[in-house]
C-alpha cells in the first residue's frame, strides 16, 4: 500500500501527543515559572495570530493545516520570494522551466497540480483573489508579491473553497500586508549586499514607516522597495562558444506599497491601499547541456537573441469595517491589473518542427541553426484586468457558543494573451513569405465573471467540541474570444468564440476537539474547485488534416477535489514545544486534462481525469534551552491517477501514472529543519543558524514513459533529488540587526527541468539552483 505506514505513524503521533499533552498542568504558567534560575526569561515559541477562518485567532487553535510565516521569520530564514517559500514550507510544489522563459511558473499544494485552466492553488493578497488563467497562449503563471514589508503569509494546505472560492482547490497562500499605525511610530531601514559564486553581484535596499497622522483617527504606512539579482549563466555565441554577454540572466524588481487608515468613529475603520511591483528579467536562466560545465560552475546559454522578460502589476483596494455589538462587517472593493511581455528564442523549436521539410543545415541537427540570420524569436503578451467585491459579516463574540460568517463575493476578470511568431528562414524558404512577416499571429481574451454567496457557523456542542458547517455556492461564466492569422493559424477559424457556465456548491464539515488549553484534535471533510471554460475550436475531418471527431469539443466544467483531514496541533513544555501534524486524503474528480490528437497534431481540455493525493505533514519546533531552538518538518505526498483516459488510439495517462508530466511533477519526500544557537556577544545578542531542506525524486510511473502516448518524452525525467544548505549569523546591537549569510552553502547544482523541443531533439537545457551565495545584511528597526 502506497505509504499506508507513514499515515499511521502520524495518527498514532498525535492521538501520543494528545495523551502527553493532557498529562501537564495546563494552568498558564506563571512568571516565575517563566523564568531560569538565572531569573532572565526562559525561550517561548511565539505564538501568530491568523486569519484563515476570517476571523483573527491563534494559529493553533484554526483547525487547518496552516504555516504562517510572520516578518521575523521571513527575516531569519532570508526568505525573499515564492520560491523561498515554496522551499522552506513542506508540501508546497513551485516549478518553473528551462525552455517557456522565466514567466513560466507552476504552483501546486498537496500534489492537486495542473499546468491547464486556472490555477488549483489560491493566490491571495490581503482579501484579494490575484491567480490567473494559464490560457492556450499564456506564458504567465501567477503573480507573486514579493515579500518587503509584509506582516505575514498564511500557507493554508487543503481546499479552501468555502471561504476563499474557485482556485484554492488544494490550498491557499495568502501575503498579508501590515496595517497603518495609529498610535505610534514603526517602520525599518534595509540593505543588502550578496556575492554569488562565478556570478555577479547582489544588491538591495528598502525602507518601510508607519504611524499616526491623528492618534487613534488616522495612521498611514508606505514602504518601497528595489533588487537587483546578479546573473551567473553567459550567453555564448554558439558557433564560436565565445562569451556575448557575462552573467546575462539578471533579475530587477521593485515593490510599492501605500496605505491610509481612517478611524472617523470607533464604530468605523476605512483603508485605502494601492500595491505596486514590478519584475524584469534580461534573460533566461536556463543553460545548455552541451555548452556548459556545471562542475566547474560553468553556466551556459546558446540563444541566438536575448531572452527578457517583464511581469509587473498594480492592486488598489479600498477596505471598509464596522464593529457592531454583534458583528464586523466587511467590504472590500479591488481592481487589479497586470501586464507583461516576454521574448522566446524559438530557433531551435522552429527547427525541430519544420527541419524535415527545409534545415538549417547545421550538421549537428535540425534543431541547431547555422547562422545568425537563422533567428526566430516568439513574442508573448500578456493583460489581466479584475474587479472584485467582498462583503461580509461575522459575530463578534469570539465566546459565543455559535459563531458564524457569512458573506457574498463578485468578480470580473479580463484576460488577453497575444503570441507573435517570427521566423525569417522559413518565412522565406518554407512558405514564401517576406522575411518579417509573423508566421502566426494569435490573440485569446478570456473573461471570466463569477459571483458567489458563503456561510460558515461553528457550533460548540460542548466546552471542548465544536462542529464547523459550511457552504458556498457559485455561478461562474468563462468565454474567450480568438483572433489568429498567418500560415500557422488555422485557416478555418481565423476568428473564434466559445461560452461555458455552471453554478457549483462548495460544502465544508468539520469536527474539532481542544482536549487541553495546548492540545487541538480536528478532522475535516471539504471540497474545493476551480473554474472551467470553452475550447477553441479544432479542424474536424473529412477536411485534409482534420481531426478525428464527429463534432467540436465541447466546454470542460470545473473539476474539484474532497479532502478528508485528521490533524492534531499540540504547544507543550509550557510553550517551549510544538508539534503539529495531519493525515490527508485528497480525491480528484473530472480533471481538466489536455487531450493530444495525435492523428491531426491538435488538441484540447476535457474533464477525463481522477486521481488520489494522500499523505502526512509534521511539524516540530523546540527551545531545547534559553540559547537553542531546533525545528523539522517533513511532508510525505503520494499523487497517482486513478483513471486510464485514452483517445485518438493512444492513451494520455494511465492508471498509477504519477499526477503531472515530468519535469513537472511533485517530489513526494519533503523535509527541512533547522538549528539556531543564541548567545551574547560583547552585550549584544547573537546567533547562529543553519537550516536544510531536503527534496526526493518522483519515482513515477508517468504518462511520457509510453512510447504510444502523444507525451512521448524519455528523455525528460523527473527532478533529481536534492538540498539545499544555508547558515546565517547575526548580531543585533540596539535597533540594528546584521546578518551574514551563505545560501546554498555546498554550492549543489542539481539539473532541474529538463527541457527539449521535440521527443527528437538532442539540445537540451536545464535550469539550476542558484550558486552557492554569501552576503551581508543590514536592518535598522523602530
Amino acid at each position: 500500500m502506497r505509504a499506508s505506514w507513514g499515515l499511521f505513524i502520524v495518527i498514532g503521533s498525535t492521538l501520543l501527543l494528545a495523551r502527553a499533552a493532557n498529562a501537564y498542568d495546563e494552568s498558564p504558567p506563571s512568571e516565575a515559572e517563566k523564568r531560569s534560575s538565572s531569573g532572565k526569561p526562559t525561550e517561548i515559541l511565539q505564538e501568530i495570530v491568523v486569519t484563515a477562518t476570517r476571523r483573527s485567532e491563534e494559529e493553533s487553535k484554526v483547525p487547518i493545516s496552516i504555516v504562517a510565516l510572520d516578518q521575523a521569520a521571513l527575516s531569519t530564514s532570508g526568505i525573499k520570494t515564492i520560491s523561498d517559500v515554496a522551499n522552506y514550507v513542506p508540501g508546497i510544489q513551485f516549478d518553473t522551466t528551462a525552455g517557456f522563459g522565466p514567466t513560466f511558473t507552476n504552483i501546486a499544494i498537496r500534489g492537486v497540480n495542473s499546468i491547464v485552466g486556472t490555477s488549483t492553488t489560491g493566490i491571495y493578497l490581503d482579501d484579494v483573489p490575484i491567480q490567473t488563467r494559464l490560457a492556450v497562449l499564456s506564458f504567465w503563471g501567477n503573480p507573486y508579491p514579493l515579500l518587503f514589508d509584509v506582516d505575514r503569509i498564511e500557507i493554508e494546505r487543503g481546499p479552501q473553497g468555502t471561504l476563499f472560492g474557485a482556485g484554492a482547490e488544494g490550498g491557499a497562500i495568502r501575503f498579508i500586508s501590515p496595517d497603518p499605525g495609529y498610535k505610534t511610530y514603526t517602520g525599518m531601514a534595509h540593505a543588502e549586499l550578496a556575492s554569488t559564486r562565478g556570478g555577479d553581484a547582489s544588491y538591495e535596499g528598502g525602507v518601510a514607516v508607519g504611524g499616526p497622522i491623528a492618534v487613534d483617527k488616522v495612521g498611514f504606512r508606505f514602504s518601497a522597495w528595489g533588487r537587483k539579482d546578479g546573473g551567473y549563466v553567459d550567453r555564448v555565441d554558439p558557433f564560436t562558444n565565445e562569451t556575448v554577454e557575462g552573467n546575462s540572466n539578471s533579475t530587477r524588481s521593485y515593490v510599492v506599497r501605500g496605505a491610509l487608515g481612517i478611524r472617523p468613529n470607533s464604530a468605523i475603520t476605512i483603508t485605502p491601499s494601492i500595491f505596486a511591483q514590478g519584475v524584469r528579467y534580461n534573460d533566461s536562466g536556463a543553460y545548455f547541456e552541451y555548452l556548459s560545465n556545471p562542475a566547474d560552475n560553468e553556466y551556459k546559454n546558446g540563444r541566438l537573441l536575448q531572452q527578457p522578460a517583464t511581469d509587473n502589476f498594480y492592486l488598489p483596494s479600498l477596505k471598509i469595517e464596522g464593529f457592531l455589538s454583534i458583528a464586523t462587517i466587511t467590504s472590500v472593493t479591488a481592481y487589479f491589473h497586470r501586464w507583461g511581455d516576454l521574448t522566446l528564442d524559438a530557433t531551435s523549436f522552429n527547427g525541430a518542427i519544420f527541419g524535415p521539410y527545409v534545415s538549417y543545415g547545421n550538421p549537428l541537427g535540425p534543431e541547431y541553426p547555422a547562422r545568425y540570420s537563422d533567428a526566430g524569436p516568439s513574442y508573448f503578451k500578456t493583460k489581466v484586468d479584475l474587479f472584485t467585491q467582498e462583503i461580509r459579516a461575522s459575530s463578534s463574540d469570539e465566546n459565543a457558543r455559535l459563531r458564524w460568517t457569512v458573506g457574498a463575493f463578485y468578480s470580473q476578470s479580463s484576460q488577453t494573451d497575444t503570441e507573435t511568431v517570427i521566423s525569417a528562414f522559413y518565412a522565406v524558404n518554407l512558405f514564401g513569405m517576406p522575411p518579417d512577416e509573423p508566421l502566426l499571429f494569435s490573440q485569446v481574451t478570456s473573461k471570466d465573471t463569477q459571483i458567489a454567496g458563503f456561510a460558515q457557523i461553528d457550533y460548540r456542542i460542548t466546552a471542548p467540541v465544536t462542529l464547523t458547517v459550511g457552504g458556498r455556492l457559485s455561478h461562474n461564466v468563462a468565454k474567450f474570444t480568438q483572433a489568429q492569422s498567418g500560415p500557422l493559424a488555422s485557416q478555418e477559424f481565423p476568428y473564434a468564440s466559445g461560452e461555458q457556465s455552471e453554478t457549483p456548491f462548495i460544502p465544508k464539515v468539520g469536527l474539532a476537539y481542544q482536549a487541553t488549553r495546548s492540545n487541538l484534535l480536528y478532522l475535516s471533510a471539504a471540497k474545493g474547485y476551480r473554474v472551467g471554460g470553452a475550447n477553441q475550436p479544432i479542424p474536424l475531418a473529412p477536411t485534409p488534416g482534420g481531426c478525428p471527431l464527429s463534432e467540436q469539443p465541447p466546454p470542460f466544467d470545473s473539476d474539484s477535489v474532497w479532502s478528508y483531514e485528521l490533524g492534531s496541533k499540540n504547544r507543550l513544555f509550557d510553550g517551549r514545544a510544538r508539534l503539529d501534524g495531519s493525515v490527508f486524503y485528497v480525491d480528484w474528480r473530472k480533471i481538466q486534462q489536455q487531450i493530444f490528437l495525435n492523428s491531426c497534431a491538435a488538441g484540447f481540455i476535457a474533464n477525463t481525469g481522477s486521481a488520489v493525493s494522500k499523505g502526512f505533514d509534521l511539524a516540530t519546533e523546540i527551545a531545547l534551552t534559553e540559547q537553542v531552538k531546533v525545528g523539522l518538518s517533513v511532508s510525505y505526498i503520494d499523487a497517482y491517477m486513478t483513471k486510464t483516459v485514452t483517445f485518438d488510439g493512444a492513451p494520455i495517462v494511465q492508471a498509477g501514472d504519477a499526477v503531472g508530466s515530468p519535469p513537472w511533477v511533485g517530489s513526494p519526500w519533503n523535509i527541512g529543519g533547522y538549528a539556531e544557537y543564541g548567545f551574547s556577544l560583547l552585550s549584544d545578542r547573537a546567533y547562529v543558524r543553519v537550516e536544510d531542506f531536503y527534496r526526493s525524486e518522483n519515482p513515477g510511473p508517468f504518462n511520457t514513459q509510453v512510447p504510444s502516448s502523444p507525451l512521448y518524452a524519455p528523455e525528460i525525467p523527473a527532478n533529481p533529488a536534492h538540498n539545499q544548505l544555508s547558515a546565517r549569523f547575526g548580531l543585533t546591537h540596539s535597533a540594528m540587526n546584521f546578518e551574514l549569510f551563505a545560501n546554498n552553502l555546498t554550492n549543489a547544482r542539481p539539473p532541474l527541468y529538463r527541457y527539449q523541443d521535440t521527443v527528437t531533439s538532442t539540445l537540451f537545457a536545464d535550469t539550476t539552483l542558484r550558486p552557492r551565495t554569501i552576503g551581508l545584511t543590514a536592518t535598522y528597526r523602530f
